[in-house]
């Protein structure tokens, strides 16, 4: 006889900040739990701050700190540099991504934040018209453009960015670049 199925489950838990693992089950023929069936807490596995990066959640929640960062930062210097390419800069109605592509963003873990906080590196790349190429040829057209962000807290409007880098020159802020 087979050992009985159980689920793996991590939750969230916002307030006390860290995250759990469960084991749920038994579970029956086709991952169906059984009426029986018993949670069970395994391990309290990560404070919050250090949750897996989930780039589909993540980045839609981070959407719009960095595009309040790409319009701080401006047109005349982002279009000037790289064209304009990017949906946040362009005026109600006015961004054709068939004529120029768009900038898309690309979040990777920041492997090196300090203890118990998230960092979070939103690297840009030029996604080209769909009749030049297809969609997956993003990768080969990175920009020389990234924001870096702290994701610690739970709640997305706290998160903030913490720098700007622009061919290679790191800023503090959206406003350092400007200035420069």
């Amino acid at each position: 006889a087979q050992p009985p199925r159980h689920a793996r489950v991590t939750a969230v838990l916002p307030s006390e900040g860290a995250t759990a693992e469960y084991r749920v089950g038994p579970l029956l023929p086709g991952g169906v739990v059984a009426p029986s069936a018993t949670v069970e807490e395994v391990a309290r596995v990560t404070p919050l701050s250090k949750r897996p990066t989930e780039p589909g959640a993540d980045a839609a929640l981070a959407a719009p700190l960095l595009d309040a960062t790409l319009r701080a930062i401006g047109g005349e210097i982002l279009h000037g540099a790289m064209g304009p390419i990017f949906p946040a800069l362009a005026p109600a109605g006015g961004f054709d991504r068939e004529a120029r592509g768009e900038a898309i963003s690309m979040m990777v873990n920041d492997a090196l934040s300090p203890t118990g906080q998230r960092y979070d590196i939103y690297r840009f790349q030029w996604l080209p018209p769909r009749r030049v190429s297809s969609l997956e040829s993003f990768w080969l057209h990175p920009l020389p453009l990234r924001i870096r962000v702290n994701a610690t807290a739970a709640d997305a409007a706290a998160w903030h960015a913490l720098s700007v880098s622009l061919c290679g020159r790191l800023f503090a802020s959206a406003a350092e670049l400007r200035a420069a």
